[in-house]
């Protein structure tokens, strides 16, 4: 499938247990963002070693969550990998209400808070007022006010 077909609908413990994890999210956002890329460019982007990246899309290729991109081999990187859909949604409606879902629920929604918090951080410093000036760096470049 194109990843620029249709939304997956995440249903299962298993795929969404796979999201759950920190360097899993970081290659889903990565793939979006920046579409199909071998694992060693993947290991270059997250500092990583090229071993781990594949591991980790590995996990996430066993619940269709990536899959290889169509096209060349990828040369001696290795095969290009893809989001297997252009969006995804979390429904965890139809999953039992024990305590190891419940601990991947949460496990994931941390992930995506943290995530979500760090995009923020990373805003706010490029916004961060000058200790000199008291006017942020964007306004100096500028010429606006603080």
């Amino acid at each position: 499938m194109s990843p620029t077909e249709g939304m997956r609908e995440i249903t299962d413990l298993e795929a969404l247990a796979a999201t759950a994890h920190p360097l899993r999210r970081r290659l889903q956002d990565l793939l979006e963002v920046e579409g199909p890329a071998t694992a060693a460019q993947l290991a270059g982007r997250t500092r990583q070693p090229v071993e781990n990246i594949v591991r980790h899309l590995g996990i996430l290729a066993q619940t269709r969550i990536v899959e290889e991109a169509d096209g060349p081999a990828g040369g001696p990187d290795g095969r290009p990998w893809q989001l297997s859909a252009a969006q995804t949604q979390t429904q965890t409606n139809g999953l039992a209400d024990d305590p190891v879902t419940r601990a991947v629920i949460v496990a994931m929604l941390s992930v995506l808070h943290e995530r979500h918090s760090q995009f923020l951080r990373d805003w706010l410093e490029g916004a961060r007022p000058s200790p000199r000036s008291g006017r942020s760096a964007d306004s100096r470049r500028t010429g606006g006010c603080g």
